[in-house]
């Protein structure tokens, strides 16, 4: 795993974290990480993170080549 993993890795998770210290609020999240909402919809869709049924978020797992 190579630096740029490692970032994108320690991305996913903090937006993870915020997404559930408030509860799924996506405004609230973006402002707690300093970046603007679009910017944390992009992130979301990039790293595969997904909320599950319980309301909890996740960051998807990939498969290394």
């Amino acid at each position: 795993m190579g630096l740029r993993d490692t970032t994108q890795q320690a991305e996913a998770e903090a937006i993870v974290v915020a997404l559930n210290a408030w509860d799924g609020n996506k405004t609230r999240a973006a402002v707690a990480l300093d970046i603007d909402v679009v910017t944390l919809y992009r992130a979301i869709k990039r790293h595969g993170i997904t909320q599950a049924r319980n309301g909890t978020w996740t960051v998807a797992r990939r498969t290394h080549k």
